[in-house]
């Protein structure tokens, strides 16, 4: 695994797509590895073995090369670990980490275990620099030790640190994405979780690997949104489309909504909105690489039908569920319950009932008037009552729509 993430370092340094190392590193998560987040004192240039465990790699934060990497972990070897951010400033040769790698390792949270918070230490970059600028120059002027060695005397770290408030987990989460190229330590959408699991058909790393005309539902926020007129636009006809990249906590995918969804759904189209769509994956598109408009993508592109908000989910995805139980296991004295919970759930929502017998017949049936509404707190309760499979959704139907290609010239 660590030979697997260093390859990842190696041969993607932009930072735009990181979902082979997001997938190795929830690899690791399911085989029990664990994987030391980044740390001035524990990391190294690449993602090395350290106590049986994955130290997370240096030279896979943006802004921090190898030279600064290397000068880093050259300090640390010479002279212990850092102390604080004016420990680190002094130690390691400014020119080779500068304050744009500084800021980067703040950002990914690599000085969180000197105990001080994020937002406290990058206000302090300037003066913690030029402390260990001057330190530097004593040393050079032989200043530096009682001892007469050429490593400066520790400096003394200033007792009144900045008093802020830390950064937010949203914000640390934007900056750890900004500087990794995904998030590390935890999701933006994370409280979105349950209802993401629910409704879609597809994480966004899973759709990109669909075959074509593959019809889905996925749910994420939208990322480098970019609206474009379109070419030839006809009298009366809405020519303007949108691109942008759908996100989840998985991955993402390459997403296209031509003009026609896009003047009915422009306002959903935002950067930073969490949204659903439904939709088809189009791989044929990326084949045309003379076509830049298409936003060709070697995953292909998601082409966007329709958008809802995460209130709107249940009604428009969902037209109620499916409760299997289990005559062996499930006895007739928790039918009352079952009725009972799913009345505290009022909505619209369609309830089926299968009943498996001990002979393995599965009979099933409607829950006449009953009517539910569907909502992560219920789906999660019926998991608890009745076992994590014995509920499902009963989705609606995904449209199909023409097949037609947004840009002329190019085959569906």
């Amino acid at each position: 695994m660590t030979a697997l993430l260093c390859g990842d370092v190696l041969d993607k340094r932009n930072f735009q797509s990181k979902n082979d190392t997001v997938e190795h590193l929830e690899d690791c998560k399911r085989m029990g590895i664990e994987v030391i987040p980044p740390d001035v004192n524990s990391s190294m240039q690449l993602y090395a073995i350290v106590d049986g465990k994955i130290a997370f790699a240096l030279t896979a934060i943006k802004s921090c090369g190898d030279w600064a990497a290397d000068k880093i972990v050259e300090a640390r070897e010479k002279g212990g670990k850092f102390r604080d951010l004016f420990d680190f400033c002094a130690r390691v040769d400014n020119r080779a980490c500068n304050k744009g790698a500084i800021e980067a390792l703040i950002k990914a949270g690599a000085f969180d275990s000197i105990g001080q918070k994020r937002s406290q230490l990058f206000q302090s970059i300037e003066l913690a620099m030029k402390a260990g600028q001057e330190a530097a120059v004593d040393a050079a002027k032989g200043q530096g030790s009682l001892f007469g060695g050429d490593e400066p005397e520790p400096v003394a770290t200033p007792k009144g640190l900045p008093t802020l408030p830390e950064w937010t987990d949203k914000e640390k989460s934007i900056y750890e994405k900004e500087v990794l190229g995904f998030y590390l330590t935890s999701h933006p959408l994370q409280e979105f979780a349950e209802v993401f699991a629910m409704f879609r058909t597809h994480e966004c790393a899973e759709a990109t690997v669909l075959n074509d005309h593959t019809p889905v539902v996925l749910a994420g926020t939208i990322t480098e949104l970019s609206v474009r007129p379109g070419k030839n636009p006809k009298p009366d006809k809405p020519s303007t489309f949108a691109m942008f990249t759908l996100e989840d906590a998985s991955g993402s995918v390459r997403s296209i909504m031509w003009a026609e969804a896009y003047e009915q759904f422009a306002d959903f189209i935002k950067n930073d909105s969490i949204v659903f769509m439904r939709g088809r994956m189009d791989r044929s598109r990326s084949a045309h690489t003379d076509c830049p408009e298409n936003g060709n993508s070697p995953d292909g592109n998601f082409i966007v039908d329709e958008v809802f908000s995460v209130d709107e989910a249940s009604k428009k995805l969902c037209r109620g569920l499916t409760i299997t139980l289990d005559e062996q296991q499930h006895g007739s004295d928790l039918l009352e319950t079952l009725r009972q919970m799913l009345r505290e759930t009022p909505g619209s929502g369609v309830v089926e009932l299968s009943l498996r017998l001990k002979d393995g017949v599965l009979v099933t049936f409607s829950g006449g008037k009953t009517t539910v509404g569907v909502t992560p707190t219920l789906y999660r309760r019926l998991a608890d009552f009745l076992g994590a499979d014995a509920a499902k959704i009963l989705r609606t139907a995904i449209p199909q729509r023409p097949q037609k290609s947004g840009y002329k010239g190019v085959r569906s």
